[in-house]
């Protein structure tokens, strides 16, 4: 389990670093194509913008996995029953939240099968498949950080205690 939470961590780090560089590539571009040679790159803003979009996506499970969303600690922190009922209060919601999203996310994905972006002549399903990819990282990203949440004192090694 390990080997698979190590892989998501990497691979989706990895996936956000290179569209961070290819957002950067693309604005950088289109302020030199502009500026320096007075003739705007078509393409660049469309690019930057979708790559914005997958980044976020993408960031999202990752930051699920992490830990790294908006959380108020000092409403689920401890281990009294009001806690406990605050933290499975949360994780329904979230739940729904999300499950709200990922149905309608599909939906949007259906319906634009056909557009096509007008610079750079992609399929706006390819942009909005973001969206349910994003759901599937996220609840992916919620197992993980769960069970090292659920098992900070289980590990896959054999204790070595003796009591």
């Amino acid at each position: 389990m390990r080997f698979l939470d190590a892989a998501f961590r990497n691979f989706l780090a990895t996936l956000c670093a290179l569209l961070l560089l290819a957002m950067l590539a693309a604005v950088i571009g289109q302020i030199i194509s502009r500026y320096g040679f007075n003739s705007p790159l078509a393409w660049s803003e469309e690019l930057a913008r979708y790559s914005m979009i997958w980044l976020a996506m993408l960031g999202s499970g990752l930051a699920m996995r992490e830990g790294q969303h908006i959380a108020i600690n000092s409403l689920t922190s401890g281990s009294g029953i009001g806690a406990k009922l605050v933290r499975w209060g949360t994780i329904a919601i979230m739940g729904c939240v999300i499950g709200a999203f990922g149905y309608y996310a599909l939906k949007l994905v259906s319906m634009t099968s056909m557009q096509r972006t007008p610079s750079l002549g992609v399929r706006m399903s390819m942009v909005y498949l973001a969206l349910p990819v994003g759901v599937l990282l996220t609840i992916a990203g919620f197992f993980l950080r769960w069970r090292d949440d659920a098992g900070d004192d289980v590990t896959d090694e054999p204790s070595t205690h003796i009591e």
